[in-house]
């Protein structure tokens, strides 16, 4: 049962950051041991550590909650010891954070109703036309970033190399990326261009608290506006005859970065976009064109943009 000292709690504080603490050491070791399954890696499981951090939890909880609970850890012995399981962590944003304004969500249209009434001496007919989208809380919400992803580093700090040489970049078996055409001067409006091996690299590409977008997500978003890549793309940026012309009404800005080929070629900027998906099949990919959005084929060592969104 709550109780109603949580407001005159003085270590309450205390409490909850130690169990952020502990919720993100517990999230770590859960993916650990899902991505050992999936991709038959060996990063560290610490079965003892993990319920030994459910152990610490559920007093904290019950210390947290609880007028009359006693234990014979006091919260200094406790700290100390999740100090040691957890590596030093001070501080983890385990619970959601705040949209950044960088990130929109896709949103379908609102429902609309229109009705008509025709009467005469001997008659009335009523006709009303519903036209039914999904609500904000279904699945078209995803929060998308609004510009491509330009990191030069993996999730946990690891430099992603540069490859700028044609035969170099065909030869590729790891992460890497480039601007298009080699060019810095492109970077502010098309973002990188990444391999499928950095899309795909266990140290995760997108920075904490987002992920890349996955084939669901577009399928979703497709759905949402209906196929129509006009909804998606930006409203300039895009070559004379490349119909449809954009209204991004969604605010995705979609822009035409072009690609990398797997042979280490350049080419479609201004004409097409391409978005790698992150599921775990090479080959995974998003274009937006003057034909709609589609999914073209892509190699591992293909150069495309990547979209991420907030977990």
């Amino acid at each position: 049962m709550l109780s109603p000292r949580l407001s005159e709690c003085t270590e309450c504080s205390s409490i909850s950051q130690l169990l952020d603490i502990i919720d993100c050491k517990l999230t770590e070791l859960a993916k650990n041991e899902y991505n050992n399954i999936i991709f038959s890696l060996n990063l560290p499981i610490q079965s003892e550590t993990f319920g030994d951090l459910l152990n610490y939890k559920r007093i904290l909880t019950n210390k947290l909650c609880n007028y009359d609970y006693a234990c014979a850890f006091s919260l200094s012995a406790i700290a100390s010891r999740v100090k040691v399981l957890t590596g030093g962590l001070t501080n983890c944003c385990v619970r959601k954070k705040a949209k950044p304004s960088h990130y929109i969500p896709i949103v379908p249209t609102t429902t609309t109703t229109s009705s008509s009434t025709t009467s005469t001496s001997t008659t009335s007919t009523s006709t009303t036309t519903t036209t039914t989208t999904l609500s904000p809380d279904q699945l078209c919400v995803v929060d998308w970033s609004k510009s491509n992803l330009s990191v030069t580093t993996y999730a946990n700090g690891d430099p992603i190399p540069e490859v700028t040489n044609t035969v170099a970049w065909a030869n590729l078996t790891t992460g890497a990326w480039c601007y298009y055409n080699n060019d810095p001067a492109n970077e502010p409006i098309y973002g990188r261009l990444y391999n499928w091996y950095a899309v795909n690299d266990v140290r995760g590409l997108a920075p904490s608290g987002y992920r890349v977008s996955t084939s669901t997500d577009w399928t979703t978003l497709k759905d949402c506006v209906d196929n129509s890549a006009a909804k998606l793309k930006s409203v300039t940026g895009w070559a004379a005859g490349t119909a449809p012309t954009g209204t991004n009404t969604t605010g995705f800005t979609a822009l035409p970065g072009g690609l990398r080929s797997g042979i280490g070629l350049f080419t479609s900027v201004g004409g097409n976009g391409y978005w790698w998906n992150s599921d775990t099949v090479s080959g995974n990919s998003m274009g937006v064109n003057f034909n709609g959005i589609n999914s073209p084929s892509s190699v591992s060592n293909g150069g495309f943009s990547v979209r991420i969104v907030l977990i």
